[in-house]
């Protein structure tokens, strides 16, 4: 919204002298007959300036005038500062719920990682020192054999060399066994 004073480009503590020379000056410029190409908009903008200058030529009337803009400014003033606290509530709320979800994820996150440790703790317990070989598919406790045992004895059932072990293959896939 723009003022009285605005209108006519015066200071709020203008003399009338002031007021009158302000008054003439927006008068020509936005006078229809000087602007032929948009006469709608000259007239509307003229009507107002004299309406402006009629309002703040009468001293009555321009006190009146500058009450009503003070209470309107201090309205004003006073929305603007409850919008801003508004926001500035909101922002709070915003930081505090980012800040209490970050907390719950970091619990989680140490939670995670304490039932991580539980699980890697427990399987180093409770793993046997001898851990027991086991190839592709899986082996039944009473097939597995220890690894240690076969790097310390070997077994005389498995070939030493490739070659050995292509035929052993080979027979075992022809008497439909399955390798391990």
């Amino acid at each position: 919204m723009h003022t009285l004073y605005e209108l006519l480009g015066v200071r709020e503590t203008a003399s009338a002298t002031e007021l009158k020379l302000a008054y003439r000056r927006a008068a020509m410029r936005w006078h229809p007959d000087r602007h032929l190409g948009c006469p709608v908009e000259a007239t509307a903008q003229f009507i107002e300036i004299r309406a402006a200058y009629e309002v703040l030529a009468d001293v009555a009337r321009r006190t009146e005038y500058d009450a009503s803009l003070r209470e309107w400014t201090a309205a004003r003033n006073a929305d603007i500062c409850l919008h801003e606290a508004r926001k500035a509530y909101a922002q709070h709320v915003r930081e505090a719920r980012a800040r209490k979800a970050s907390e719950a994820r970091a619990r989680r996150r140490q939670v995670c990682v304490a039932a991580c440790c539980l699980v890697v703790a427990c399987v180093v317990v409770f793993t046997p020192r001898s851990s027991t070989k086991i190839g592709p598919q899986r082996a039944s406790a009473a097939t597995a054999q220890p690894i240690a045992s076969a790097r310390t004895t070997p077994d005389v059932s498995l070939p030493e060399t490739r070659p050995a072990m292509r035929r052993q293959r080979r027979v075992q896939r022809s008497q439909g066994r399955r390798l391990c």
